[in-house]
């Protein structure tokens, strides 16, 4: 009987597995030609009938050279090789343009006096598990990738306990260089964090069959966030632990991408991103928002039981400034408004824009009405602006309005109300000129 009569005996054998199967069988001769595949294997090819696989080899089935020469060095290296079984997963090609993953093991058959006759092939198809291997990969890569305010991150298989990659920040290096297992990390977050901090307690549940059965309870992300003690050399106070857990689809292995990172620098970024929303992008000072923000914030707090006074100031006749010398000259005297103000008022009073040519103060702690009507008088003189341009000379002045805060009884609406009745007061006696609100004369 010659190889190819073996081959067709152990063919027909495996004609009726061949015909319903799900898994992927194919035998080769020595020639490397398909004597016969299963019609799960042709069909996740993309071909339409296993019998268009026959008498062909891999050269002739597919156009990508790589993946021919790779699968034609597996073949040999299980004709060649010392135990002729090779087990391996392979990335294939289909006819319509996509890929299937494949688990494959191989071997050589023999005739009855030992002869190699060709090639069987047992394969299973892995391509939901390698997509979902390489979804994986990608967050856990992502949990993992160093930020600028990470100081470390690690990867943790939670099933073996074990840190499988760790990355530290240039400055941490220096504490973390010896710490090699997941309890060392853990032990040094402990010894820096402040003992009866609430988040201790989060600290504290960080072991190996509480982060199992979060996962296994359908939980996926930790965050919180725990105050340090002084670190030499370092000005980190507060540090996030930042957590997630997911299943690598492969191993079936619990894995957790983990990352420490410094808050303050966090909270500086923020501070500047919150204070710039507060600003009035022409003039520098306080918006509209965040000039009651503050007023009302000082007056329910700090400032409830001080006497204040709030400012409304208002160019006259702007709209005739604009519509004489353009708006880029208004926009000049808006900022030379702005300037006035904020020299005329101490640092720690409240100013901001409150509309297109409107500004108001709130003064704080004022000794007396006095003291308050000296200062709107010096506000009033100092604005009178000014200018000189292509089209001629500017001259702008104010009218101020102004609403006592007595230590109590009093909100910022209503102030704001008795403030602007002030200012409209003002423009009526003949503008540039300050007024006070009804019941603080």
């Amino acid at each position: 009987m010659n190889a190819t009569e073996h081959l067709k005996l152990i063919n027909t054998a495996f004609q009726e597995l061949l015909q319903i199967t799900p898994e992927f069988v194919s035998v080769k001769n020595m020639d490397l030609e398909f004597v016969d595949v299963s019609n799960s294997f042709a069909s996740i090819l993309g071909f339409e009938d296993r019998s268009m696989i026959l008498g062909k080899t891999v050269t002739d089935l597919f156009d990508d050279k790589i993946t021919c020469n790779r699968l034609y060095a597996r073949d040999m290296l299980v004709i060649e090789g010392s135990h002729h079984k090779e087990a391996y997963e392979e990335l294939l090609p289909t006819l319509k343009g996509g890929q299937v993953y494949i688990s494959f093991i191989k071997f050589l058959a023999r005739d009855e006096n030992g002869k190699p006759i060709g090639i069987v092939s047992l394969g299973h198809n892995k391509t939901k598990e390698y997509k979902e291997k390489l979804s994986f990969n990608s967050e856990i890569q992502s949990l993992f990738a160093m930020g600028p305010n990470t100081l470390v991150s690690m990867i943790v298989d939670l099933t073996t306990w074990r840190i499988m990659d760790s990355n530290y920040r240039n400055d941490i290096h220096r504490f973390c260089y010896a710490l090699t297992t997941v309890d060392d990390f853990l032990k040094l977050a402990n010894s820096i964090s402040i003992p009866d901090h609430q988040s201790k307690r989060y600290l504290d549940a960080l072991d190996q069959n509480s982060l199992i059965n979060f996962y296994n309870e359908g939980k996926r992300e930790i965050t919180f966030d725990f105050p340090v003690k002084e670190i030499p050399d370092s000005d980190i106070f507060m540090i996030r632990f930042k957590g997630r857990i997911l299943m690598d689809p492969l191993s079936n292995h619990i894995m957790m991408g983990i990352k420490f990172s410094d808050m303050n620098a966090e909270r500086k970024a923020n501070d500047q991103l919150r204070k710039a929303a507060e600003r009035d992008s022409m003039t520098g000072l306080l918006n509209h928002e965040a000039t009651l923000d503050h007023i009302n914030d000082y007056l329910t707090h700090e400032g409830c039981d001080v006497i204040s006074a709030m400012f409304m100031i208002d160019a006259d006749n702007f709209k005739g400034v604009n519509d004489s010398y353009g708006h880029q000259v208004g926009d000049k005297v808006l900022i030379n408004i702005a300037n006035i103000i904020k020299q005329t008022f101490r640092s720690n009073d409240i100013v901001g824009r409150v509309g297109g040519d409107e500004f108001m103060v709130l003064m704080k702690d004022c000794t007396s009405l006095d003291v308050v009507d000296g200062k709107a008088e010096e506000l009033v003189e100092a604005l009178h602006i000014s200018l000189v341009d292509d089209k001629g000379s500017v001259n702008v002045t104010c009218s101020v309005g102004v609403s006592m805060y007595n230590g109590g009884g009093k909100i910022t609406d209503q102030l704001y109300y008795e403030a602007d009745a002030a200012l409209y007061k003002a423009k009526a006696s003949g503008k540039h000129a300050f007024a006070f609100a009804d019941d603080n004369n």
